[in-house]
């Protein structure tokens, strides 16, 4: 990582801005992700997504958890399923409206209806509540 750093810093004019970068131990096969797939009847993302590559797969389950996260149709089911008592090795679901729901938070697409409002174009309105 520091002579990756060393390298966008030389070619970047001293700047301490770099690219994302995933630093993870390279491993020759898949992971094995059974242990940690959560048991609820809903399917995961790994589960519907079809990867080729292992080094891919284990970069998206060490970054993005796509083990744990589920696919619920249904933003009210998943809000009840996960808010406040996350089944075991659950890390979020994606809802077919694109709502992201984790144990102690929910993003909406829909600032109406879950956050209250906080991300409306008019921040005048927000003060006035």
């Amino acid at each position: 990582k520091t002579i990756l750093q060393e390298l966008f810093r030389a070619s970047i004019n001293n700047s301490n801005s770099y690219p994302n970068m995933v630093m993870m131990k390279f491993k020759d096969s898949a992971y094995n992700v059974s242990a940690q797939k959560p048991q609820t009847g809903h399917p995961t993302m790994y589960d519907m997504v079809e990867i080729d590559d292992h080094v891919i797969s284990n970069a998206l389950v060490e970054q993005a958890r796509i083990e744990q996260s589920l696919l619920i149709e249904d933003s009210e089911e998943a809000r009840k399923l996960i808010i406040g008592h996350a089944p075991r090795h659950v890390f979020n679901a994606w809802t077919l409206a694109g709502d992201d729901v984790r144990e102690r938070a929910s993003y909406s697409n829909n600032p109406d209806r879950y956050n209250k409002g906080y991300f409306r174009d008019d921040p005048s309105q927000v003060i006035a509540e």
